[in-house]
């Protein structure tokens, strides 16, 4: 692990990776309290709570082939750039215009950047290695980066 993270490419795009993972988790929590908080009533709540979740998920069901394979047709780094840009500005958005059907189309949109983001980023991580065998050990920091930051913010989220 330490050879892997001693590549100085791979360790800044490894901490971009690891931000984003924090973020992404804790962004499905705030957007599901200001989603209840934009309605009034336990029918409205309960819709705009699985509306939030409906549309973090769809975008993936939707356009997940495709996304890689138009990712693919564009200089990496450009497409990450690009994308985190664009999920900030949405992000930045939401609370600014503060209703709920602009709260689903951004999170839509978000999720969509997020379908190109990420191939980007798992086509680019082979070449800031040195070595073919460190693809393996690249892969797995990524993932516990990515998924296993949920178990980590959990407890600090539910304080």
């Amino acid at each position: 692990m330490r050879s892997v993270l001693a590549i100085p490419a791979f360790r800044r795009l490894w901490t971009v990776t690891s931000v984003a993972g924090i973020c992404d988790w804790m962004s499905l929590l705030a957007l599901s309290a200001l989603a209840t908080q934009l309605t009034s009533g336990y029918q409205a709540q309960s819709f705009a709570l699985g509306g939030v979740v409906a549309t973090k998920l769809l975008p993936a069901l939707v356009l997940g082939p495709l996304a890689g394979a138009l990712a693919d047709k564009f200089d990496r780094r450009h497409v990450m750039v690009v994308c985190d840009l664009l999920r900030f500005g949405l992000f930045v958005s939401i609370p600014l215009i503060g209703s709920l059907w602009w709260l689903f189309v951004a999170t839509f949109l978000i999720e969509i950047c997020a379908l190109f983001w990420i191939p980007a980023k798992d086509a680019s991580v082979p070449n800031l290695l040195r070595r073919p065998d460190q693809v393996e050990t690249a892969n797995q920091l990524n993932l516990v980066m990515t998924y296993g930051v949920a178990v980590i913010t959990r407890p600090a989220c539910s304080r």
